[in-house]
């Protein structure tokens, strides 16, 4: 949706930029799903999670694309559910690596990342099991 403040939005905003390249490996338009899904960065964290979650690794250039496969995945719902969050999750953790290498000169593996999102993703759906969110998880 265009929403992503990359470097394209920022252009289009009005705010200058001395590059548009993306912040991973300099070599294309940094937008939204070249952030989150097309770069090569992105792709490796996204492998290694859906490797964790049993899928076969499939690449999608679009962010939309991830999001509609967790959420018409499989028949049942908790599952499904966990999936979305576990993509959601994935995308978070995506765009704060990005954040850290342009803004703090952090640079973290793809590997990290995709450990990080394993860790996160446990600690929010265990709490949200306990705050009694949302009763299908109660199972």
């Amino acid at each position: 949706m265009g929403k992503i403040l990359s470097a394209i939005t920022l252009q289009k905003q009005g705010v200058h930029l001395d590059s548009i390249a993306c912040g991973y490996y300099n070599h294309k338009e940094d937008c939204g799903d070249h952030i989150l899904v097309k770069c090569l960065f992105p792709r490796t964290v996204l492998e290694w999670i859906l490797k964790w979650c049993g899928f076969e690794a499939t690449y999608s250039n679009i962010m939309v694309e991830v999001l509609d496969f967790a959420a018409g995945w499989g028949n049942c719902p908790k599952n499904r559910q966990i999936l979305l969050v576990i993509c959601y999750g994935t995308l978070w953790s995506i765009w704060r690596a990005r954040n850290d290498r342009l803004f703090n000169n952090r640079r973290i593996s793809p590997t990290k990342v995709a450990d990080m999102v394993k860790s996160m993703v446990f600690v929010w759906i265990k709490y949200r099991r306990k705050s009694g969110g949302n009763e299908n998880w109660n199972e």
